[in-house]
């Protein structure tokens, strides 16, 4: 494996300083779990393929959209560094 983190498994919770990453595929129904992050943390999934970038309850809600299938017609990718996220479209 390529990835230092476990990209195989349903969800990984990676900490970035005092920063929660919840990052999942998000075609389980997680729900459960994400209502339980503290304020600040963000939630990273690309189920949809559309790009999303929206805060609710003081989570932020992640979506790089898609660079070779996207839903919204627009291609895109996200960039995560140092705290903060841009979705970058092609």
């Amino acid at each position: 494996m390529l990835l230092d983190f476990p990209c195989m498994q349903d969800y990984a919770l990676i900490l970035d300083g005092g920063t929660q990453l919840f990052c999942t595929h998000g075609h389980l129904g997680l729900e459960k779990m994400i209502r339980r992050l503290s304020e600040g943390s963000i939630v990273l999934t690309g189920h949809t393929h559309i790009k999303e970038n929206k805060l609710d309850h003081n989570v932020r809600y992640l979506n790089p959209g898609s660079v070779s299938m996207p839903k919204d017609g627009s291609h895109s990718f996200l960039i995560y560094e140092d705290g903060t996220a841009e979705i970058v479209s092609l």
